[in-house]
């Protein structure tokens, strides 16, 4: 990455706590494209404090010397055909001021100085200011920086197993990123258990044949296509599933239903819970005895037994 500044932190314009943490910086018109809305910067302040921040808006550009509100700026773009150039112009851009570099990332409650330079972030230093460098599980890379790969460690237990969201619009890749994290961490030898009403996640058993993502994963990540071992499919008795008669059918016989589970299930009280464990000891024992006449006790019995637990 250049040595070389891209921009300097300019006077702020506005005075109000909303703009607090952000940070107006000029660019010279030809820096301009160098730069963008999510580019992680530097900015070397000039009492000797280090920052970074990302770039949240703009460019708005400016006319170099000259008021972007004068009849001369206005003659510049309304008369075009006049003009065979335009002025000497720069673009603003407003960075938000994540922390500060010393020795180690941390929050900062200041922002830099006016005329600090502004220098681009090499993908090795984003990857250590995001905590990525340590991970083994590689999600996908950085919007804008595809030498940053958004990694997980598959050794520690502070992130995958919590709490995980994945939000998003229709379309906008969830369930793509559902499988990248089950397939990563399938392949670091995590056990993982999917409900899948959708069966959308059936076939993650075969690798993927789309030559264009066989290229993207090849070029960008290293890596080739490859299918989940000791991947199963299992649907309930009845139900249909998108790998047909390759699923594995399964059931709970209710004759093996723990009995206090199926209190739970029926949401049964304290008093019908008695009586549960009542009929099921009596229903039992008429089991155990056989015959016609000891069937026709238990049908009467059991009938019963429902009519005091839900009378």
């Amino acid at each position: 990455m250049s040595s070389r500044p891209i921009g300097y932190v300019a006077f702020d314009t506005k005075v109000d706590t909303q703009y607090s943490s952000l940070s107006a910086i000029n660019v010279f018109m030809d820096n301009i494209d160098k730069i963008h809305r999510g580019k992680y910067v530097r900015i070397d302040s000039t009492e000797g404090r280090r920052f970074v921040g990302q770039v949240v808006a703009g460019p708005f550009y400016m006319p170099e010397g000259l008021s972007p509100s004068s009849h001369v700026a206005q003659a510049f773009t309304i008369r075009g055909e006049r003009f065979k150039s335009l002025p000497p112009y720069y673009a603003v851009f407003y960075v938000e001021i994540l922390g500060e570099w010393e020795k180690e990332f941390k929050s900062t409650y200041t922002k830099p100085r006016p005329k600090s330079p502004v220098y681009e972030m090499g993908a090795l230093e984003i990857s250590d200011i995001l905590g990525l460098s340590k991970g083994d599980m590689v999600l996908g890379h950085h919007i804008g920086y595809k030498g940053v790969k958004i990694k997980l460690p598959s050794s520690h237990m502070d992130v995958l197993p919590r709490n995980v969201g994945i939000f998003g619009t229709v379309g906008s890749g969830k369930t793509n990123t559902a499988q990248v994290l089950i397939e990563e961490a399938a392949r670091h030898n995590w056990s993982v258990i999917v409900i899948d009403i959708e069966g959308e996640y059936t076939y993650m058993d075969y690798p993927n044949d789309d030559p264009e993502m066989y290229e993207v994963l090849k070029s960008i990540y290293g890596i080739e296509p490859f299918k989940i071992e000791n991947f199963h499919v299992f649907v309930p008795v009845g139900r249909d599933s998108t790998r047909g008669s390759e699923a594995v059918r399964f059931g709970i016989p209710f004759f093996q239903i723990n009995p206090y589970v199926l209190a739970e299930i029926i949401r049964a009280t304290e008093p019908q819970q008695r009586y549960l464990s009542i009929a099921i000891g009596e229903l039992l024992s008429l089991r155990e005895g056989g015959g016609a006449e000891e069937a026709t006790e238990f049908e009467e019995f059991a009938f019963g037994a429902l009519g005091r637990l839900n009378p």
